[in-house]
């Protein structure tokens, strides 16, 4: 900030001495011409004309102002970063809490709409978990026993279907 303070600073200094430079160079030119042309100066003419081609080049208006750089850098500076790191930090934390408050309301709602149909399902004629876990595995011990006899007669097909395609 401080480097840009001095350009700034730099900047109006050239720009407000730069009308002094004009006049004072104009004014020293004209009396390095009016020496030059001179009766008293011999062989001063070949000067002249480079004394007619002094001038400043330098156009200090032309320098851009870092003003607004400046103004961005002490907005910065003037920033409470740490404060808003800290906001969002509690943001963060509150999160969970904020979730209960807003889903709240849509959860009973569910719930109710649940126990509601509740009475309805218990209608249906499912059988029950126990009943079902049961019938399965009576199933299972059932194909278990037929499996085996299911291998048993694809041995004796495969290994008489040579003797009969012969």
């Amino acid at each position: 900030m401080d480097s840009l303070q001095s350009i700034r600073d730099k900047r109006q200094t050239l720009q407000s001495r730069q009308p002094v430079l004009v006049t004072n160079l104009n004014e020293r030119k004209s009396k390095l011409q009016q020496t030059l042309t001179s009766p008293a100066c011999s062989n001063c003419q070949p000067l002249s004309l480079s004394a007619d081609k002094l001038q400043i080049e330098a156009d200090y208006s032309k320098i851009s102002s870092v003003d607004s750089e400046l103004n961005n850098v002490r907005y910065i500076a003037a920033y409470d970063l740490q404060g808003q790191i800290e906001k969002g930090k509690e943001t963060f934390k509150n999160i969970p809490q904020m979730v209960i408050n807003e889903t709240s309301s849509a959860v009973q709602s569910i719930k109710a709409g649940l126990d509601g149909i509740q009475p309805e399902l218990d209608r249906l004629p499912f059988p029950s978990l126990s009943s079902a876990t049961a019938t399965i595995t009576t199933i299972q011990l059932e194909l278990r026993k037929q499996g085996q006899e299911v291998q048993r007669y694809d041995y004796i097909r495969y290994s008489s279907a040579p003797c009969c395609t012969g």
